[in-house]
Parts: C-alpha cells; sequence; structure tokens
C-alpha cells in the first residue's frame, strides 16, 4: 500500500476521532459548535503540518539516493577510466613501402591485375587518323570521407532480436554482418536508417555498428551507443584510395575525337 495514502488515513482517522470526542461532550449546543469549530482548525493546521513534514522527509530521502547515484556513477566513471589507462598496446611499426610523394610510382609498379571494361575499334587505327595527340597524367593521393557526423550507432538487445540505429550507407549489408557477428536469423536483426550526416563512401564499411551490436548482447537490456570522437575517425574509417589515371587521346583540327586510351589504377571503373 501506498505509504502516502497510508498516512493520511491515519491522519484523517485521528480528526475524525476528535471531531466526535467534541460532538458528544456534555456541553450546549452553541458551544459545541463553537469547540467543533476550534477544534476544526486546530486539526487541519496539524494535518497540514504533518503533510507538509512528511513531503520535507520524502524530499530529503530523494535528493540523498538522488546524491548516492551520482557518486556512485562518478565512481564508476573513474575505474573505467582507470581500467583503461591501465591497457598498453604494444607493436611494431612496419617501414613504409611508400609515402605522399611517391606511392603513385609505386601503384604503377604493383597494380599487375587488369580488366577492360569497355572497348571498341582499333587504337592504333584512331591514333594515326588523328591530327592532334595528348598524352595526360592525373594524380590524386589517399583522401579521408572526413563527414561531419562520425560514425555512430546506438543499439539494444533483447530477447534474441537487436534493434539498431547506425549511420550507414549499406543498412542491408550491415543487417547481414550483424546477423552473422549474431548467430541470429535476418528476421531478428532490425536496422533503423538514420540520417547519414555525410557519408561519401566512408560509411559503406560499419565497424561501430559491429562494436555496439557486440556490447549490446553483453549488457542485454541496455542501449549501447557508439559513437566515434574525430580522431577515432581518421584511425578507423577507410580511406579513398590513391590513384593514377592515364589518358592517350587525339582528335582532328575539327576536334573530333579519333583516338581515346584511357587506363585507371586503383579508382575502379567508374
Amino acid at each position: 500500500m501506498n505509504s502516502k495514502k497510508v498516512l493520511l488515513g491515519v491522519l484523517a482517522g485521528i480528526a475524525a476521532g476528535a471531531l466526535l470526542g467534541v460532538l458528544f461532550a456534555p456541553e450546549k449546543g452553541t458551544e459545541t459548535r463553537k469547540n467543533i469549530s476550534r477544534k476544526s482548525d486546530d486539526i487541519v493546521d496539524s494535518l497540514s503540518d504533518k503533510f507538509n513534514e512528511f513531503v520535507d522527509s520524502i524530499s530529503e530521502k530523494f535528493e540523498k539516493v538522488k546524491e548516492e547515484v551520482s557518486d556512485f556513477t562518478a565512481h564508476v566513471n573513474s575505474k573505467a577510466e582507470e581500467a583503461k589507462n591501465l591497457v598498453k598496446a604494444n607493436w611494431e611499426i612496419q617501414p613504409s613501402k611508400a609515402d605522399n610523394e611517391t606511392i603513385f610510382k609505386h601503384i604503377l609498379k604493383t597494380a599487375t591485375e587488369s580488366r577492360v571494361r569497355h572497348k571498341g575499334g582499333e587504337l592504333e587505327t584512331g591514333k594515326k587518323e588523328s591530327e592532334i595527340l595528348f598524352e595526360s597524367e592525373y594524380l590524386d593521393g589517399y583522401k579521408a570521407h572526413a563527414s561531419i557526423e562520425t560514425h555512430a550507432a546506438t543499439a539494444l538487445y533483447e530477447k534474441e532480436e537487436l534493434t539498431i540505429w547506425a549511420s550507414s550507407q549499406t543498412p542491408f549489408g550491415t543487417r547481414q554482418e550483424l546477423a552473422d557477428l549474431l548467430k541470429l536469423p535476418k528476421e531478428k536483426i532490425h536496422v533503423k536508417q538514420i540520417f547519414l550526416g555525410g557519408g561519401f563512401g566512408g560509411k559503406i564499411y560499419n565497424r561501430q555498428a559491429t562494436e555496439a551490436a557486440r556490447i549490446a548482447k553483453m549488457v542485454e537490456g541496455t542501449p549501447v551507443q557508439i559513437s566515434w570522437t574525430r580522431q577515432e575517425e581518421f584511425m578507423y574509417d577507410m580511406f579513398r584510395s590513391a590513384a593514377v589515371v592515364k589518358i592517350n587521346s587525339g582528335i582532328t583540327k575539327g576536334g573530333t575525337i579519333k583516338y581515346w586510351d584511357f587506363n585507371t589504377y586503383c579508382a575502379g571503373d567508374r
């Protein structure tokens, strides 16, 4: 039973008893009514004081519990920070095979696999028919996508089902990846598509989603949110590949294209 209701019931009972005592007292009717009025005022004041005392007592207890929870949260956060600082990662830095200046020569040297996507006519014939020839080379270094919103995901695992809100450019691929990770049928994985905050191809892969899902399963019933810092974004995100584009072409003096030999290295066929 609600303690507040119990207190009010007890106070009401006391008030009723006091009034009945005055009512049956051996006095005249006029004097009895005056006594009842005075007694009623006293009882109302007393009830008001006791109720206010009760509310103040509850408020004090609430503030005390709130303070204890706040202290406990701060303690847990402090311990988590201490635990994080105890983790020491050691690795060997391998010598780089290329830098920002030499990467293009490295690409041309190592890009040995190739495929022809479009072909038509004869290159040598077109070259001979051209009156003006061009040889062009374009270099494009590695680029961080640097979207305004970093990779983020919020996951909730309950009753062998996962619901996740992820900034992903590949929601169906993410769903399959999470199903494989958690060993659940796809029907148990619910991916809520949200605004990306920018992607540019950088949110095709969703390591933040798998991380959030893995932790959410460990703390079933508790929402888990992962949001990369800007430093983590540059560290963990996939870069757009460095590339070389070589174009040999030729035209007539009238501007008609007769010769076009287009080769891309590490940039895809788009």
